[in-house]
């Protein structure tokens, strides 16, 4: 099918945008298959023509669906190795082999999870839809190769994993679960663009390319690497030690790892993985 795909369109005489496009067709693909589920979902759920039916394990399994052929999409990626968007994203086998991983995990996941859907009589059809929602943020973070493109990517993630932890909301320990991930969560992000902006400040760029450059560049002469340059970096790796749930970061993830829902607490953990 891909090899059809790349004799009709020539990927080599293609120009920049469009093989940037094709590079993440699956992210824009799943960007709309969680379009397409949110009008669906917010159509049928509130009809009364058609007795507002419960639609939770039917987009659940919609949402597999659509997991398996964003893998079938990475893993036939036309495009072996590309920077794209201005230097946004990358896109190589590494990265497709992590974003295999990374969709595989999340199948696996909503796949556990159908049983105790059904069991603990979860309503929200939106529950596939923010795990689809954090696996597209997990797929941009796969392939950042920016400090802007890297933060937003995490919030993507965050933002549905804030929401997913206090799902349960009749549960005060799933409340009290979701406002410490969402404070200590906005408190690392801070600090992540507190850091980014000291980067960019020093580096004059945010592309890890460049910057990679411009350490390669002073490393004969330690004096040109600014103390400012070295806390910027520190508070990076603060920020992304806690988001991996690494020590001493790790004070929120008994809480949201222990939730009353563990498929969710399953997703968290993957989404946070070093």
């Amino acid at each position: 099918m891909f090899e059809a795909l790349l004799e009709i369109f020539e990927i080599h005489n293609l120009g920049s945008l469009q093989i940037s496009l094709l590079s993440v067709l699956p992210e824009l693909f799943l960007f709309l298959a969680i379009s397409v589920l949110l009008l669906v979902g917010s159509s049928y759920s509130t009809s009364k023509r058609h007795g507002y039916p419960m639609l939770v394990k039917p987009i659940a399994w919609i949402t597999i669906f659509a997991l398996g052929l964003a893998f079938l999409l990475v893993i036939n990626n036309p495009v072996p190795h590309q920077i794209i968007f201005s230097g946004a994203l990358i896109v190589d086998n590494f990265t497709n082999f992590v974003k295999a991983v990374v969709l595989l995990s999340s199948i696996a996941c909503l796949a556990v999870s159908l049983d105790y859907i059904k069991q603990e009589r979860i309503h929200a059809f939106e529950y596939s839809i923010l795990i689809l929602f954090a696996v597209v943020g997990m797929l941009l973070l796969v392939s950042s190769y920016d400090l802007i493109t890297l933060y937003l990517a995490i919030e993507m993630v965050s933002l549905s994993s804030y929401v997913l932890a206090t799902f349960k909301r009749q549960s005060a320990f799933s409340t009290e679960a979701g406002l410490k991930y969402f404070i200590l969560g906005a408190f690392s992000s801070g600090l992540l663009l507190f850091g980014s902006s000291m980067v960019y400040g020093l580096t004059g760029t945010t592309n890890f390319g460049q910057i990679s450059q411009y350490l390669s560049g002073t490393s004969g002469d330690p004096e040109l690497i600014s103390t400012g340059l070295v806390i910027g970096v520190l508070f990076i790796g603060m920020a992304l030690l806690f988001k991996a749930t690494a020590a001493p970061f790790h004070m929120w993830a008994p809480d949201v790892y222990e939730l009353d829902y563990p498929e969710i607490g399953l997703h968290v953990r993957q989404s946070t993985a070093p």
